[in-house]
């Protein structure tokens, strides 16, 4: 008999971002990585794609949302869910973008902006042989009548859960009470000021790099008896001080830490140098700032709409002067 694979909806926070979509606001979240192109590129100085492709292939059953796309459902057969794509190419998703001159990291960002990649996908070592190739074919789309009954069964389990908090009032009480504060603090909190930061955005968005040393961070940290999303933070705040301080305003923003992988990864062999988080801006969020550890190294993206990117270089030279300031003043602690 065959088995029945479970449907898959989307959570309830997911409709949330799907919104942002329609309003040509990607919220995609990927990463961007620079690599070692030592063993990567062949005699002729060029990427092997086929190479890399037949060595990505046999990895997609260790991501199967790779190969999915999301399908809205009529009206009363529930929330979107996940099906598989009728088909599916490698090539379309894997492909060699030369860029244009002068060719630098500026250009790569501009291109990076558009693009995203499945962490799963890399190595852990150079020599880590791909797993075998499994066969691949689409899963059925499920049938009106299936998503109907499923989401029949969704609704009757949500109402039998809705039922027992009324049959249990003293446990739903006590319940409410302990979320009550976190709600009264949401409710109650001062709405943001108004800056230039916050005006809408466009669908195009602009990458800026800061780079720094994980182990000095670390002992920054260490020195103030804080973390490194403590030290973070703090130089987060010192280039939107100096940012919006050059337009006469108060400082706001939003930042995302990422630990990433602490030791190397490699793709085809070739040694991932290093990575960074590429953040996605949306609504009336034009600077969203994300920070990723790999490596040993400590990358801070920020996200800026191509429209209100003028001045972004401001904030870049705050974080980048609060971070020297931070190691100047380690350093004379220790010496």
């Amino acid at each position: 008999m065959t088995r029945t694979r479970p449907l898959e909806r989307v959570t309830a926070s997911d409709p949330f971002l799907l919104l942002w979509e329609d309003y040509g606001w990607p919220t995609d979240i990927g990463g961007v990585a620079f690599l070692d192109g030592t063993d990567l590129l062949d005699a002729g100085g060029t990427v092997p794609i086929d190479k890399v492709r037949r060595h990505l292939e046999p990895k997609l059953s260790s991501v199967p949302r790779s190969r999915q796309v999301l399908h809205q459902p009529p009206l009363g057969r529930g929330w979107p869910l996940w099906v598989d794509a009728p088909s599916f190419d490698l090539a379309e998703h894997v492909r060699v973008r030369p860029l244009p001159e002068p060719a630098d990291e500026d250009q790569l960002l501009r291109v990076a902006a558009a693009l995203a990649a499945f962490g799963a996908l890399l190595d852990p070592s150079a020599d880590t042989p791909s797993p075998p190739a499994r066969s691949w074919s689409p899963s059925p789309a499920p049938t009106p009548a299936q998503l109907l009954r499923d989401n029949i069964v969704r609704r009757r389990s949500e109402l039998g859960r809705a039922l027992a908090g009324l049959a249990h009032p003293r446990a739903t009480i006590r319940l409410a009470r302990q979320v009550l504060p976190a709600w009264r603090e949401v409710l109650s909190e001062a709405p943001a000021p108004s800056t230039s930061l916050k005006v809408p955005v466009s669908a195009d968005r602009r990458f800026l790099v800061i780079r720094a040393e994980l182990g000095t961070a670390r002992q920054v940290a260490r020195s103030h008896d804080a973390k490194v999303n403590d030290v973070l933070l703090t130089v987060v705040a010192a280039g939107l001080r100096e940012l919006l301080g050059s337009r006469g305003e108060d400082v706001r923003g939003l930042v995302s830490n990422v630990p990433g992988p602490p030791t190397p990864l490699f793709l085809a062999g070739a040694r991932v140098l290093e990575m960074f988080p590429p953040m996605p801006t949306m609504g009336n969020l034009t600077l969203v700032v994300g920070a990723l550890s790999y490596a040993g190294q400590l990358t801070i993206t920020a996200s800026v709409d191509a429209q209100h990117r003028a001045d972004a270089g401001t904030f870049t030279q705050g974080v980048r002067a609060a971070l020297d300031h931070l190691t100047r003043t380690l350093a004379r602690a220790v010496s």
